[in-house]
């Protein structure tokens, strides 16, 4: 049986939300600049190929198995789109047990982020990212355990 869309999602300042075609200003905006992109692993795009992208997250399931879902991040007065975060849920079925993120070594704000939402570092990776080296932190956050 299907579960329910979780989106939206609001915090006091903020919106997890779909992507959708009207986010397209603000998308291309965040996502052309080198500063805001030099830890993702995305590549600057035209704007039709953005808008595609924009419209199939809009439709998209969230959190299928298997399958990289985008989640807006959107300011909760206005609803102008301020970033997005992707999500892949690689088990077979979504009783997820533990959340892992992985960030370069550099990228303060998201270590910063992770500690703040209770994740801790379990390890520290050599990787490659955009053809050169770098060191990568692993972080994770388990399920609560029953009392």
């Amino acid at each position: 049986m299907p579960q329910a869309d979780p989106l939206p999602q609001s915090t006091e300042r903020l919106t997890l939300r779909h992507l959708c075609e009207g986010d397209l200003g603000a998308f291309q905006a965040y996502r052309l600049d080198p500063i805001v992109g030099q830890y993702q692993g995305w590549s600057p795009t035209s704007d039709d190929a953005a808008r595609d992208f924009l419209i199939e997250m809009s439709f998209a399931v969230p959190f299928s198995p298997g399958q990289w879902f985008q989640i807006g991040i959107a300011d909760r007065e206005s609803d102008m789109i301020l970033g997005d975060i992707g999500i892949l849920v690689s088990l077979d079925s979504t009783d997820v047990q533990r959340v892992v993120a992985i960030t370069d070594s550099r990228n303060n704000a998201s270590m910063k982020l992770l500690i703040a939402i209770g994740m801790e570092q379990t390890g520290t990776v050599e990787s490659t990212f955009r053809g050169q080296a770098c060191i990568e932190h692993v972080y994770t956050l388990g399920r609560p355990r029953a009392a």
